[in-house]
């Protein structure tokens, strides 16, 4: 099929200059804060930086629109356009992995769509990004990569619900992405209100007990905002299954349609996250080669779900790779006290790096060892208790754990690489690591396995004569 070359909606132009006058915020909110801070701000000075700025991202935004053509010929997608200079991005039909539209409150009030085209082997953004195409035209593209927009709802549908997003959303903090951000705009907002307010926060923290209040505030104040994103991000969840193809609607204020072809799914991820494994809840996350860095949110086939329901909901849309979850087999007993020992000793290095930094008292470094290395202990008690593995007919389960407790179940031949590896010490112990790779760039492994076992793993897929252990 041939689409002669267009232009997306006019809109774009409000878009691009949108995207350019948020680039630049920072600077010019940087800029401004620390002109104030220093006692010499003008505000004609701020005025005109504004406008300036304003002004700048508008004429960034039609040079953009202006510049930018799209068509289909000799089996590939073209996108042609750029700002200072032109370049032309080429993706073969043939290696389109998923195809996402999403409409934010603004496209929404022009009637437009975005669409993101992922590629197999492609990079962490999509490799064609459509940000104003009215429904006709995307309709249009979607027939000619062969994911068209079904007329109604999936044979299979499965929708979350709000007491589901609700707990989802508590029980999933992202707080190691969220504490630096918060951080930061304690900083900024401390810079700002310190020409208002004497003495400055930093000034302020001079005793554990403030310290640990501010630490404590940052905390809950990142822990609200992740659940804020959450909800934002698995609004109105739904899990569609039509014919051959998977669609996942989602979205508060950003709503959008991922379309996903079962023949591209590489494998699928059970994840059960610190606060869900003791409520017997996970998430299901696919692997697919055109999502290779997208976030987590992007590769979610279904926020959460009681884990003993994991295994119906594969049946239900994902058939490939749907059989048991459990029933695997473990590392041997003598592999135990290699779980062990590595957090053990990382606790009694933290503990010396603490000790020389804060010069504790015996009694309080004698009492931090102690409950560090009980918790690394325990921990690496978890980590051998949660390795496992199992392989049948047409896939392969490997089950470790993180933080989180992860299984991985991969379609055998759809595995871009395997590999077996033994140190010296595993040699004396005839122990051995066995990892594997699928086409999303995810690796799993299992360490510490009796050799046998890892060199009939590495044979059983290097062969494909798979079997049932």
């Amino acid at each position: 099929m041939t689409i002669e070359p267009r232009r997306l909606h006019r809109a774009s132009i409000v878009l691009n200059a949108l995207r350019a006058l948020r680039e630049l915020l920072l600077p010019i909110v940087v800029a401004l804060v620390t002109g104030f801070s220093a006692g010499d701000g003008d505000p004609g000075f701020a005025l005109l930086t504004g406008a300036v700025g304003v002004l700048g991202a508008v004429g960034a935004g039609y040079r953009r629109w202006a510049t930018t053509t799209w068509w289909i010929d000799n089996g590939a997608i073209h996108l042609r356009g750029g700002l200072m200079s032109i370049d032309e991005t080429i993706v073969p039909l043939s290696r389109i992995q998923a195809v996402d539209t999403s409409q934010n409150p603004i496209q929404r009030l022009f009637g437009i769509v975005e669409l993101r085209v992922q590629a197999a082997g492609g990079g962490k953004a999509a490799e064609i990004v459509l940000n104003a195409l009215t429904a006709a035209d995307a309709e249009v593209l979607r027939a000619a990569v062969g994911q068209p927009d079904p007329a109604g709802t999936g044979t299979e549908s499965m929708r979350l619900g709000v007491g589901a997003l609700l707990l989802g959303a508590l029980t999933a903090p992202q707080l190691g992405v969220l504490l630096p951000l918060v951080g930061g705009a304690a900083s900024i907002a401390d810079d700002v209100l310190a020409k208002f307010v004497e003495p400055s926060l930093v000034e302020r923290l001079e005793t554990p007990r403030a310290i640990v209040l501010v630490g404590t505030v940052c905390l809950l104040g990142a822990w609200l905002i992740s659940i804020a994103g959450a909800i934002a991000a698995f609004f109105a969840f739904t899990l569609e299954r039509d014919g051959d193809r998977l669609r996942i609607r989602r979205g508060l204020g950003e709503r959008r349609v991922s379309s996903l072809p079962l023949s591209r799914i590489h494998a699928v991820s059970l994840v059960e996250g610190v606060l869900r494994q003791p409520l017997g809840l996970a998430s299901l996350r696919v692997e697919v080669a055109g999502y290779r860095q997208e976030p987590a949110t992007a590769k979610t086939l279904f926020p959460l779900i009681p884990r003993r329901d994991a295994e119906a909901l594969l049946t239900r849309f994902v058939p490939e790779l749907a059989g048991a979850l459990g029933a695997l087999e473990r590392p041997p007993a003598r592999a135990w006290r290699r779980y062990v020992w590595p957090p053990v000793l990382l606790a009694v290095v933290a503990a010396a790096i603490l000790q020389a930094a804060l010069d504790l008292e015996w009694r309080w470094i004698t009492g931090i060892v102690a409950v560090l290395v009980f918790a690394a202990a325990a921990f690496g008690a978890l980590q051998y208790r949660a390795a496992g593995w199992r392989i049948d007919a047409g896939r392969v389960v490997l089950s470790g754990r993180r933080l989180s407790r992860w299984t991985l179940v991969a379609d055998t031949m759809r595995l871009q690489e395997h590999s077996l590896e033994q140190d010296p010490w595993q040699r004396r112990a005839r122990l051995a690591n066995f990892e594997l790779a699928v086409g999303s760039g995810r690796t799993a492994g299992i360490a510490d396995i009796d050799i046998e076992t890892a060199e009939m793993l590495f044979e059983e897929l290097n062969a494909g004569e798979l079997k049932h252990y």
